[in-house]
């Protein structure tokens, strides 16, 4: 199996962000993991998708406490039948 690679400007293209925002999130640790090769940045598809899994909110209050939609519906709380919908985090 292949492994698909992005580049930090495909990345911020796909997420409609700046690369700035890409370089500061990777500084603080946030987002995806990320391969540093010869100097140059490179995410794996799996690992953006995995970053973009686990940032899926059932509400903004959901999100705001940190729970996921999987932990809330484990809770027992409301959850939204939405799973399409990504949110990516805000740095500190």
């Amino acid at each position: 199996m292949e492994v698909i690679h992005f580049t930090q400007k495909q990345l911020a293209a796909r997420w409609k962000v700046s690369e700035a925002s890409l370089e500061r999130w990777r500084t603080e640790g946030i987002g995806p993991q990320f391969l540093k090769l010869c100097g140059r940045v490179l995410y794996r598809l799996c690992d953006i998708e995995n970053y973009e899994s686990s940032c899926l909110a059932a509400s903004t209050r959901l999100y705001r406490s940190g729970k996921t939609q999987e932990q809330n519906s484990r809770g027992g709380a409301m959850t939204s039948d939405r799973s399409d919908v990504a949110v990516m985090p805000k740095p500190n």
